[in-house]
């Protein structure tokens, strides 16, 4: 390319051609260069266009000196009295046509770049004054030269503007390679994989740039109290007026102690209490006034089946479900204990899900237990033969406790037993990183992108739970966004957050909303992004989390902006609105959302839909388990639609006026 003002100089010297016509020449070639590298270069647009932007105005102004150089003796000029001398004809295009193809290339750039679409009116200032910018050259005195060169910076501005912050497929699926690699020993909560995640995380924060969130650092301890079962000198035993029955720890029953204590004995009456749910409003109350300080509550997984239909997801009706509202009412109500009556159909996942869950350590946030109290899961099965040393039918009871109607059944059974636990006190820690907004006043308010960093670890047989999916993929994802976020900061101020615990209970979540990091009356939106799609494409993405109109808007507008649409809303008996680390926040009052989450199901896939969803209803046959790995095989297509998705809703909230 260097070449090019020497070739110049020879043709101008032997008169080749004329310095004017080389001129223009090179007018015109940097400016169409300087085009094409605006659409058209791969890789990073960025550092392509400012390299072509020097390289070519260097070039530009060494062949003005070399066709000075080499330039032709002026032709002579007459001037008749009165007149003014003549002069040459411009040899550059009309400033009309040159005003007119820099506002229709500027234009070009700000409206068909990739990624999110930007126009005058979202890139805030930067749009208006860019156009303007061209228009305003007119009225410049200055040559036909200096015109196109100030329309070659002009241009070369808005391609940098309009290339808006890009995800990098590449660069997520690596993170989620390594996050689910035997290396971190599948993150768990209290492990020495746990720790390595968090490390790997902070590290990444601060290679991007961002600044700690909490003060000089980027972690925000969570202190909990482990608890594991020492299952040989354990046992829980039933008595009834038909004999007695001693359930197999991990085969029929799962147990512990509900609080942080070494020893527990157990020795109370049963009482089958349906759903066990008081509904705030009064419509629903399965206790009927029933005492049922020190009894231990039976009770049903999920809520009824029957009667009227149920509300769509994330209401209140669908949370009084959930295993953690009903281990809550019965601490509110005194009980010595609780044993949940699992099926798939009303849990939401396998049997195999809850005992890996309840044969390892388990975690509570410091002081929230309940003391002399246990918690446990039973299966269906256990509960037939239970239920039928009290001589009581299970399922005809479980039928009838739909009815609002339905009166707890004292069932004349004692349970008795002991637990010894393992108990020891450690801290976890949330990791977050901050990205001041750019507004005077705006960047006081915050948007929070967030991703649980756990999952279960190295299991006590050696196994590792990898948690690829749950939650490799959310963690990707806003490591992505963050990386794609840094180089232009939006008005409001972002974090980016990745609590702890989540497969505890929302621990890490729930800790940051007790205790946040920034103010919760000034945090606009919490985006939580948890086990993405690795299926493949589809034409829709659901919405788990709050249901105000205002963020429902903007939901539409970013589906929209990324060729999407929303799933409609429906029922949810498994409660998977209440299960994921957006909740907190929305309890607390914080508009908060999981967009995409995996086992929500029922997406409209590209291509063959039919395959497509019986892989991703395979996933709960990987759902925590040992085989939820990584594969690099994964089309991860859909991922980058929910990602993009993502990264267009925090935008448009974080810039909203």
């Amino acid at each position: 390319m260097f070449e090019l003002p020497v070739l110049f100089f020879f043709l101008a010297k032997f008169r080749i051609v004329t310095a004017r016509l080389m001129l223009k020449f090179w007018r015109h070639a940097t400016l169409g260069i300087l085009i094409f590298s605006a659409f058209f270069t791969p890789g990073d647009v960025v550092v392509t266009t400012i390299f072509f932007s020097v390289v070519l105005l260097a070039l530009y102004a060494l062949s003005v000196a070399v066709a000075w150089i080499a330039r032709t003796p002026p032709a002579p000029v007459t001037k008749r009295r009165g007149q003014e001398a003549a002069r040459p004809p411009c040899d550059c295009m009309s400033w009309g046509r040159a005003t007119e193809a820099a506002h229709s290339a500027v234009r070009r750039v700000l409206h068909t770049a990739q990624g999110p679409k930007l126009t005058e009116r979202n890139m805030g200032p930067a749009g208006p004054h860019l156009l303007a910018a061209c228009r305003g050259i007119v009225r410049l005195k200055v040559g036909p030269g200096g015109r196109g060169l100030m329309l070659c910076a002009v241009l070369t501005c808005g391609s940098l503007l309009a290339q808006g912050p890009k995800l990098d497929e590449t660069a997520l699926r690596a993170h989620l390679a390594f996050l689910a690699d035997d290396v971190l020993e599948g993150r768990g909560t209290g492990q020495r994989g746990g720790e390595l995640a968090v490390r790997y995380l902070e590290t990444q924060l601060q290679v991007l740039g961002l600044q700690p969130a909490n003060g000089s650092s980027y972690r925000q301890t969570v202190r909990l109290s482990g608890l594991r079962l020492d299952a040989s000198a354990s046992s829980l035993r039933f008595e009834g007026p038909k004999g007695a029955l001693a359930p197999a720890l991990g085969t029929d029953l799962v147990m512990g102690a509900a609080a942080a204590e070494s020893t527990l004995a157990v020795d109370a009456p049963l009482v089958f209490v349906g759903h066990g749910i008081k509904a705030a409003d009064g419509s629903r109350d399965d206790y009927k006034g029933l005492d049922v300080r020190g009894r231990i509550l039976v009770m049903l997984v999920g809520d009824r089946k029957g009667g009227t239909p149920m509300p769509l997801c994330c209401e209140p009706e669908n949370l009084y479900g959930r295993w953690t509202h009903k281990f809550e009412e019965a601490r509110r109500r005194g009980a010595a204990g609780v044993l949940l009556v699992h099926t798939d159909a009303s849990a939401g996942y396998g049997w195999a899900v809850v005992r890996n869950g309840w044969v390892q350590e388990r975690f509570q946030r410091e002081g929230t237990g309940q003391a002399g109290a246990m918690q446990g899961w039973i299966t269906e099965a256990m509960a037939i033969r239970l239920f039928a040393l009290a001589g009581r039918d299970f399922r005809a009871l479980a039928a009838g406790a739909d009815a609002l109607s339905f009166r707890p059944v004292a069932l004349p059974i004692q349970a008795r037993g002991r637990l010894t636990t393992s108990v020891r006190r450690l801290e976890q820690w949330n990791v977050a990183g901050f990205l001041p907004g750019t507004d005077p006043v705006q960047k006081q308010e915050l948007v929070i992108y967030s991703a649980h960093w756990d999952h279960f670890g190295k299991g006590a047989d050696g196994a590792i739970y990898a948690g690829a999916v749950d939650n490799g993929t959310g963690c990707a994802a806003v490591l992505g966004l963050a990386q794609a976020l840094v180089h232009q900061p939006s008005k409001r101020s972002v974090m980016f957050l990745f609590p702890c615990a989540e497969e505890q209970g929302l621990l890490g979540s729930s800790a940051y909303v007790a205790a946040p990091l920034w103010p919760l009356a000034r945090t606009v939106l919490n985006i939580n992004l948890e086990s993405l799609n690795v299926v493949g494409p589809t034409r829709d993405i659901g919405l788990l989390g709050s249901n105000d109109p205002k963020l429902r808007a903007l939901c539409a507008q970013a589906a929209a902006s990324t060729g999407l649409v929303i799933t409609p809303d429906k029922a949810d008996p498994a409660g998977l609105c209440f299960r994921s680390d957006h909740f907190p926040f929305m309890k607390a009052g914080v508009p908060a959302l999981s967009p995409g989450f995996s086992l929500d199901g029922g997406w409209d896939y590209l291509g063959d839909k039919a395959k497509a969803q019986a892989k991703a209803a395979d996933f709960l046959n990987h759902y925590h388990r040992p085989t939820d790995r990584y594969d690099p095989a994964w089309n991860l297509a859909g991922f980058m639609q929910q990602v993009h998705f993502a990264l267009e809703l925090g935008r448009l909230a974080a810039n909203a006026r």
